[in-house]
């Protein structure tokens, strides 16, 4: 029997063989229907962020500054994510969040997370382990750190890492419904940065990372109606929906999608010079090249 699997909207154009960072997820629905979706997949939320900085920066300078660009990040965390740059004298912040379907993707994600982060490590700390094995159950692992402990191994000592070295892991979780519209979740996180006391928002770039999985084009388009009244409230020049699909550790090998929730009146112009060529897809998306 041949089983059809779908593919959102939000999905790569290009082949993943051999593509870093990235991890596949299928939803299974009760009526047997399969949908499977890729995301971009980095254990180091740092390293993530500075690869969603990198992305953006190309975003940019591809569809909008048309140059070659220096770039230097003056700062980090401080108090934005970033604090950047540009070699045509244009210093600016950029922020990013996330949002998710759930509350419960949050913690698989950051679950499944830390399990990538210490597979490449030959050596954990024991309690490290102890963690995984509790996000993980794992009777062989279990055993040794049973082990561990009749030896007198402290939590906080080394102890040979039996995830090490990395394997094709297979993650099963439960499908938890969204219990919001896209709508929501995005109007939710930018008013949570608006209300920051943090300063120089109307120089901020805000990007949402796109970490959902219960929604797709239609959605966005929806929420892009919905939120089109508010827009002129919000203090950042800039917010854009994020959604990456995969990136070596340079930024460079990599595909990801910006979809607009507001922009400068330059880029406006630009956008809808752009939504008017050839490159425009039956979805409405732009490819490039």
């Amino acid at each position: 029997m041949n089983i059809e699997i779908k593919r959102p909207k939000f999905y790569p154009l290009g082949h993943l063989d051999n593509k870093s960072n990235l991890k596949r997820i299928s939803r299974v629905f009760p009526d047997g229907s399969i949908i499977e979706r890729v995301y971009l997949d980095v254990p180091n939320i740092r390293h993530r962020e500075h690869l969603i900085c990198i992305h953006y920066l190309r975003h940019i300078t591809r569809h909008f500054l048309q140059d070659y660009i220096g770039v230097e990040i003056i700062s980090r965390d401080d108090p934005w994510d970033f604090k950047i740059k540009l070699s045509n004298g244009l210093v600016f912040n950029i922020e990013i969040t996330s949002i998710a379907d759930n509350s419960k993707h949050f913690e698989n994600n950051k679950k499944e997370e830390r399990y990538a982060k210490w597979a490449t490590e030959e050596n954990i700390p024991l309690h490290q382990l102890i963690k995984l094995v509790i996000f993980f159950p794992d009777k062989e692992v279990s055993q040794i750190i049973l082990d561990h402990k009749s030896n007198g191994i402290l939590e906080d000592e080394m102890v040979a890492n039996p995830y090490y070295p990395p394997k094709n892991t297979l993650f099963i979780s439960t499908l938890y419904d969204s219990n919001k519209k896209l709508t929501d979740l995005l109007i939710n996180v930018i008013d949570k940065k608006i209300n920051k006391k943090h300063t120089d928002k109307e120089n901020t770039i805000l990007i949402i990372d796109n970490r959902t999985g219960a929604y797709d084009m239609d959605e966005y388009y929806e929420a892009l109606e919905n939120i089109h009244p508010l827009v002129h409230e919000w203090p950042f020049p800039e917010v854009w929906l994020y959604t990456g699909y995969y990136s070596d550790d340079t930024g460079n090998d990599a595909e990801f999608s910006f979809a607009p929730l507001k922009t400068t009146p330059d880029q406006s112009e630009i956008l809808e010079k752009m939504m008017n060529s050839d490159k425009v897809d039956e979805s409405g998306r732009y490819i490039w090249p």
